[in-house]
């Protein structure tokens, strides 16, 4: 995500500016005087005729043959199979849920938000049909077959899907991402959609329990300052509703922890104490902010920045992106 600029209310009353990491022949007949002669000539014409069209009849199939032969022997893929537990919120008795299992190549997942990543072009690389849950139960075990065009050793994202009543509810098993055998058999593979889910092309997804967001920049090497991740939500307002401040000292150690409540103008203790209580945050989408500082002058432009969008789906740790230039 391209950062974008939004203007946030500052520590101690101020105004902070956090950003967002937000393709014929022609047989023309000559006139002969003589009809035998005129014979002689056509039938031998329209031998050498026979002829071309019998070696171009020959060279069109070896060609053909030969184009459809490396297209099938280029073919890959693995089969694998995948069972656990399904588990659907409670349906009212006339719902006909659909329910199943998709695959997606790990390369499209979004690391800040564990979802396929559609702004780049993510599309499942494998769905199948499950039976959803009797009516009456909430839960049920399965086993699926995926054939997957992938390679041994790819790694894979697993979801579980349904539509019920026009909406689509798609969650991550906590296993994710798994790396592909061929013949290969994956237990354990649970789905919970009890509490909702993410809602593919939804601007804020399905809302669910929600949960804690542990941030974490893993390298703010060259860089000292005061270092501040806000989350801003998406739905209520564009003020940040919690928060982590972190001392860099320009090594390569991470900086970590539990965004913590804010009301957005309160003294924050920086760096945050790690006995603060986590912020359970709603089950909606939030834009983390990361600003940094490099005196407490707030007032002062960012020294860099950088930002993720995140679908708070419960408990989640987030990899900040590095830090780059700010955008006014």
């Amino acid at each position: 995500m391209k950062p974008q600029s939004i203007t946030i209310v500052a520590l101690l009353g101020l105004a902070l500016t956090a950003c967002t990491s937000d393709a014929k022949d022609s047989d023309t007949a000559a006139p002969a005087a003589d009809a035998d002669a005129d014979a002689d000539t056509d039938a031998d014409s329209d031998t050498d005729t026979d002829t071309d069209t019998d070696a171009d009849t020959d060279a069109d199939t070896d060609a053909d043959t030969d184009a459809d032969t490396d297209v099938d022997t280029g073919v890959t893929g693995v089969e694998i199979t995948v069972s656990g537990t399904f588990t659907v919120p409670v349906l009212d008795e006339e719902a006909a849920p659909w329910c199943g299992i998709t695959a997606w190549s790990w390369s499209d997942i979004d690391m800040a938000t564990g979802y396929p990543d559609f702004s780049g072009g993510a599309v499942p690389i494998a769905d199948e049909e499950i039976a959803c849950p009797e009516t009456g139960t909430t839960s049920a075990e399965y086993e699926v077959s995926l054939e997957l065009g992938l390679d041994d050793g790819t790694e894979v994202g697993l979801f579980g899907m349904m539509e019920s009543d026009g909406e689509i509810w798609e969650v991550p098993t906590e296993g994710n991402p798994f790396e592909l055998r061929a013949g290969g058999a994956y237990g354990g593979v649970d789905f919970d959609l009890s509490a909702g889910g993410w809602e593919p092309g939804g601007d804020t997804g399905t809302p669910g329990a929600g949960g804690t967001i542990y941030i974490r920049h893993s390298s703010t090497e060259g860089y000292t300052g005061f270092l501040l991740t806000m989350a801003v939500s998406t739905v209520e307002s564009d003020a940040p509703v919690a928060i982590h401040c972190g001392l860099p000292d320009g090594s390569a150690a991470p900086i970590e922890g539990f965004l913590v409540e804010w009301d957005g103008a309160s003294i924050v203790d920086c760096p945050t104490s790690e006995t603060d209580p986590a912020m359970v945050f709603p089950g909606e989408t939030f834009f983390l902010d990361t600003v940094l500082y490099e005196t407490r002058d707030m007032e002062a432009a960012g020294a860099a920045c950088a930002g993720a969008e995140v679908f708070v789906s419960g408990d989640m740790t987030v990899d900040i992106p590095e830090l780059g230039e700010c955008e006014t």
